[in-house]
């Protein structure tokens, strides 16, 4: 059998939107992506395309469709139940954004238990020194799952009450986990020229606060703030998946965010953000050309493209317009300058919120891993509030598609 494959342009002719709306319906299960061997554009069967054109999907071969009331991402934008989140992450506090997509629940107060950080600081300090920031995270969540008598309470307020308590240990106890970037740059090169002014920390809420002196500089709790709300949910994202369908089977919160973290750390996640990190010191410490020159020599450079935003990432565009903002004299904005034309020069397409991790990081000389932590302390919240969805939904249940050789009967063995 053959089947009749159309381009993302032919399919958004066909519909009759925007490229980018094709890719959305990528993100609703509506629209299978099929990418053929050494080919980086994906193409689409025109068959599924025509059934979505009468108002009438087909189940797609790729993905689940499942219902949400959290977060849309479509045409270039995304939203926060119906509010739009990079607008959210620029005006209200990291605390603001979390009560929001914990909406059903009444916002609640965020107080520290000083008990619950000193149990989670033990945990991470008795790793080896060489554990990564996210892995003192997965520390401490363990830590407190395992000190909780009610761990396993799962209503919706519960978990909500629970996670509201995880994210504030989880940052204040952080607090010293930092160590000096070991990146053979100096603190001058890598820290943004500020003056007198400038040197004082913003008043800003606890969270970016902890985080932000946990990753060893306080002055960037503003930038911290506002990035933490812009990661803190993006649909259906495969650590979102793993949380709902850990908390959909029973397991306590804590357990869902430590399957999150475990997803999130691929390098094709959250962990992604570490390889930007490493290109902006080579920079820093060479030139921009030059580091992208020894990306390329081992592969593909780094946080670059999404394609559910074609038009660029506005979760990059918000984080980079706040450091031109607040650190316009450093020298990591240079750099950012030079990758963007460099990026539109080849036609490789636009950074990424990776870029973005790895650019805010640079600018404030963050421990290494920085962007990754901020990543998963940002999801946290997004997952938090998944969890209490996939509570009452319909269990997650994918069905495998048998590929292998056919079964062979016991007589012919």
């Amino acid at each position: 059998m053959t089947f009749t494959l159309l381009t993302t342009t032919e399919v958004a002719q066909n519909l009759g939107v925007k490229p980018s709306t094709v890719y959305a319906y990528v993100s609703r299960g509506l629209l299978s992506p099929i990418k053929r061997p050494g080919e980086r554009a994906s193409q689409f069967l025109a068959h599924e395309v025509e059934s979505l054109r009468r108002g009438n999907p087909r189940p797609t071969t790729q993905g689940l469709v499942i219902d949400s009331a959290i977060s849309l991402v479509e045409d270039g934008r995304y939203w926060y139940r119906g509010r739009d989140a990079a607008d959210l992450a620029s005006s209200l506090c990291f605390e603001d954004v979390a009560d929001i997509l914990w909406s059903e629940q009444q916002s609640g107060r965020w107080d520290i238990d000083e008990g619950a950080v000193l149990t989670a600081t033990l945990a991470w300090a008795g790793l080896p020194p060489k554990a990564t920031m996210l892995q003192r995270i997965q520390a401490i969540v363990l830590s407190l799952a395992a000190t909780d008598p009610l761990a396993s309470t799962s209503s919706a307020g519960a978990i909500v009450s629970t996670g509201r308590g995880i994210l504030a240990t989880v940052a204040h106890s952080l607090g010293g986990a930092a160590s000096p970037p070991d990146s053979g740059v100096q603190e001058g090169d890598i820290r943004p020229n500020r003056t007198p002014e400038s040197q004082e920390v913003d008043a800003a809420p606890a969270i970016a606060a902890a985080l932000a002196g946990g990753l060893g500089n306080h002055v960037a709790t503003p930038a911290v703030d506002q990035a933490l709300g812009l990661l803190a949910d993006h649909g259906l994202a495969p650590s979102t998946m793993a949380v709902r369908v850990a908390a959909g089977f029973g397991a306590s919160i804590y357990q869902s965010i430590l399957a999150g973290l475990a997803t999130l750390s691929g390098s094709l996640h959250g962990g992604a953000s570490g390889a930007t990190e490493r290109l902006f010191r080579t920079a820093l410490e060479t030139s921009p050309a030059r580091a992208l020159e020894e990306t390329l020599r081992v592969g593909t450079v780094p946080g670059i493209g999404q394609p559910l935003y074609p038009g660029g990432d506005p979760r990059y565009v918000a984080i980079v317009a706040t450091l031109r903002e607040r650190v316009g004299d450093s020298r990591i904005i240079g750099v950012l300058d030079e990758f963007e034309r460099t990026c539109s020069d080849r036609g490789w397409g636009h950074p990424n919120v990776d870029m973005g991790l790895g650019a805010l990081a640079a600018a404030y000389g963050f421990a290494p891993g920085a962007g990754e932590v901020i990543f998963a302390v940002g999801r946290m919240a997004g997952w938090i509030a998944h969890a209490t969805e996939a509570i009452t939904a319909e269990r997650i249940r994918p069905r495998a598609r048998y590929v292998g050789p056919e079964p062979v009967a016991q007589s012919e063995i």
